[in-house]
């Protein structure tokens, strides 16, 4: 009689009286878990990457440009009240003669009158372009939009830099009480929008946007 090759100490083989060979239990063979081979987490699709969540900062940003967008309206409207000034009125006659001193004075009136008219049409236009601007960006932040974020650091600076010019004239045109609250309100708006910079610089706010515009694109 001939002995299987498999069966060395002429036993009979395992796996002809049922059992699994090497002691497997019956089935299919146990696997490792994807990944765990190596020392390493198995895969899931969640784990493709860690969900950052709003970072305060960011709300910080909502608030200040809420803010900021509140002084705007009251320098509009402080301005408006500036444009009946008797000050704003001798400054904007002193602009007139500056270039003609043999106008009249009902020639100098009419032409501050006309200055004047000018100046308010200005206020008005400016104001509303601004605060549409403002609805823009605080709209597209609450979106979690990058570019709200760019636009509205580019209308930062601007506002910024068109403040503080206007402090170093804004003693020429007002007085009093007016200035006092010109002043107030100008100052206020810098620090803000100041603020509102170094928030939308921040890394936290910049990788959280990153990361929703690489989320909507994944959807």
């Amino acid at each position: 009689m001939t002995m299987n090759p498999q069966d060395h100490d002429g036993a009979p083989n395992a796996a002809e009286h049922g059992r699994p060979p090497h002691g497997q239990p019956y089935g299919h063979p146990q696997q490792e878990a994807p990944g765990s081979r190596y020392g390493t987490q198995a895969y899931t699709p969640q784990a493709q990457y860690d969900v950052m969540q709003e970072p305060k900062k960011y709300r910080t940003l909502l608030t200040l440009t809420l803010a900021s967008l509140g002084l705007y309206v009251l320098n509009l409207l402080l301005s408006m009240l500036m444009t009946g000034d008797d000050k704003y009125r001798r400054y904007l006659q002193e602009s007139a003669t500056a270039g003609d001193q043999s106008l009249s004075a009902d020639e100098l009136e009419q032409i501050t009158s006309v200055m004047n008219l000018v100046m308010i049409g200005t206020i008005l236009v400016s104001g509303i372009i601004g605060i549409a601007m403002y609805l823009l960006v605080y709209l597209g932040l609450k979106k979690k939009k990058g570019w709200a974020r760019i636009l509205g650091i580019v209308f930062a600076i601007l506002g910024v830099l068109s403040t503080a010019g206007s402090l170093i004239t804004i003693g020429a045109t007002a007085s009093g009480v007016l200035l006092v609250a010109l002043l107030l309100v100008s100052v206020a708006f810098l620090v803000v929008n100041v603020l509102w910079l170094l928030h939308a610089f921040g890394k936290d706010v910049t990788a959280y946007l990153q990361q929703q515009k690489f989320l909507h694109a994944a959807r």
